[in-house]
């Protein structure tokens, strides 16, 4: 079967009922993607600057970044190029106006090496889903050893808070299968931010019921289709 996205499942879920069916058939047949070409990423601009700014605890880099897409907007004629730029600009923009503070459990922060590698495949329902959470950390408190990680997610439409819900709860899963038995979870510190909307849901509002849980439920109707 074809290994999907958080972003597959969430499309899945707001497709009609003939769509999700076309749907589960494309995921039964699966698809061998390490034979596919790798496109390029409409958002690597902005969130490799986020992703910087939030390792060092420090906006300069989303700040050196605006100015540089500015100049290379104020330059280019190709109309397609020109609304890419803007549309991470605008990212940026939304990044530097969030409370970072509030996703950090300390201002010293141990990160874990992150590379294409750990981009990690997990087994849910059944089915296999991509993980690829943007920072993996870990902190001291009360003489105790935590992990914590962060999953920085651009999309033009942007997320509902349900939604943003499916990848934190991914991410919990992530971290719960490959790093509980080293160091122990906090949920309010697994967290998806959705960088077009500045909405955020980290995994304690799925387990306080504040946010709906929907990942298992969809995954569960898409495997009864695929079987």
């Amino acid at each position: 079967m074809k290994t999907i996205t958080v972003n597959e499942i969430i499309e899945f879920k707001r497709k009609s009922e003939r769509s999700k069916q076309t749907f589960a058939l494309k995921v039964k047949l699966g698809t061998d993607e390490s034979k596919l070409p790798i496109k390029g990423y409409y958002w690597s601009s902005s969130t490799s600057a986020i992703n910087k700014s939030f390792k060092s605890n420090n906006l300069l880099p989303v700040k050196d970044k605006k100015e540089q897409l500015r100049r290379l907007y104020q330059t280019e004629d190709n109309l397609r190029k020109k609304n890419t730029y803007e549309k991470n600009i605008k990212v940026l923009d939304t990044f530097e106006d969030l409370d970072h503070e509030k996703w950090r459990p300390t201002p010293n922060l141990i990160f874990k090496k992150m590379s294409n590698k750990n981009l990690l495949v997990l087994n849910i329902k059944e089915l296999d889903v991509k993980v690829a959470p943007s920072h993996i950390y870990t902190y001291d408190f009360d003489e105790k050893e935590y992990i914590g990680a962060i999953w920085f997610i651009a999309k033009k439409t942007g997320f509902k808070k349900i939604e943003l819900g499916m990848f934190a709860d991914t991410l919990y899963n992530y971290l719960n299968k490959y790093y509980s038995r080293e160091y122990l979870i906090n949920p309010q510190y697994c967290i998806a931010v959705d960088l077009v909307n500045g909405a955020d849901v980290n995994y304690q509002e799925l387990k306080d019921g504040e946010i709906p849980r929907s990942l298992n439920s969809t995954l569960a109707e898409l495997m009864k289709m695929v079987h």
